[in-house]
């Protein structure tokens, strides 16, 4: 089965699309969103009274994403790609280098400042029960940053929160049922529209995919892909599923205890990767998903 939906999201009557797109004087001017320079991430453990050590998570990291693209992060457990999204997000504090969105040094930011930033910036979790409130139904998890942030009231937010489970391809009812009534692409989804209700131009999606059926993951890449194109959107990919992410990234960073080992197009990366550590990574993916590694998308 190839990786296809049935219907295009977010097309209204006559055809009319019903997403709006985002764009930056900055993005147009330099084609880059999001850029790390130099970040380093230390966390400190083991015992009290002064006897722990350093851990590098994050290992003087240097990237640069461009506006439209999808950008995979891969590696095994542990390599340090979650932490280095969380970073890219200033969910945590780098320990050195910079981060800069837009053009603009968010390193530093902190309070209303910051709080101006993130709308543009939001996140997908990789487990889609975990990353909902589970007393708020789906209703109030999408209508809180809709009035919160965005400002919206009355009418106006329950006409925000149809539109984007529409886009998302689930009905107006959704939104009075609770998280643990829903299938978990069905989470994912309103992870997604509630994600989408802030309008960012850059997402990052920490392994989307991974607590899903094969199937489903199918729906879900290419719901990612339309509203990529139909709403502009930049996305980081972290992935441990080369499949899924010689699917869908035009270009692919490599990670290994902390570093980035190389960054290279999806077709180099898949063909011949530069690095000793990309080559056994590629070459350890079982049988099974080499259709897929190969660009004839199965589900």
């Amino acid at each position: 089965m190839h990786l296809r939906r049935a219907n295009p999201v977010g097309v209204g009557v006559g055809g009319v699309s019903t997403l709006p797109t985002r764009s930056t004087e900055q993005e147009t001017a330099t084609g880059i969103v999001l850029e790390a320079r130099n970040v380093t991430k230390r966390f400190r453990s083991g015992g009290g009274f002064g006897k722990g050590h350093d851990v590098v998570a994050v290992d003087d990291v240097s990237l640069a994403i461009k506006a439209g693209e999808t950008f995979g992060l891969v590696g095994e457990s542990g390599s340090g790609k979650t932490t280095l999204g969380r970073l890219l997000l200033r969910l945590e504090e780098p320990t050195l280098g910079s981060i800069h969105f837009e053009g603009a040094d968010i390193t530093h930011l902190h309070g209303k400042a910051l709080r101006n930033v993130r709308p543009g910036m939001q996140m997908v979790f990789q487990d889609p029960f975990t990353s909902l409130n589970p007393s708020l139904t789906v209703g109030q998890a999408i209508g809180e940053p809709l009035r919160v942030v965005r400002g919206l009231c009355g009418a106006a937010v329950g006409t925000e929160i149809t539109r984007l489970l529409d886009v998302v391809g689930l009905s107006a009812s959704s939104q009075s049922r609770l998280p643990k009534e829903f299938s978990g692409g069905q989470r994912q989804r309103v992870g997604l529209a509630r994600a989408l209700s802030l309008r960012p131009r850059l997402l990052i999606l920490d392994e989307p995919t991974s607590a899903l059926d094969v199937s489903v993951q199918a729906q879900i890449l290419n719901l990612l892909r339309d509203l990529q194109r139909e709403m502009a959107l930049t996305y980081i990919l972290i992935s441990h599923d080369l499949a899924v992410v010689s699917y869908i990234c035009d270009r692919v960073g490599v990670m290994r205890r902390g570093q980035l080992l190389e960054v290279a197009k999806r077709d180099h990366f898949v063909t011949s990767p530069s690095h000793d550590y990309s080559r056994a990574l590629r070459d350890a993916v079982p049988e099974i998903g080499r259709p897929l590694i190969e660009g004839q998308a199965v589900a």
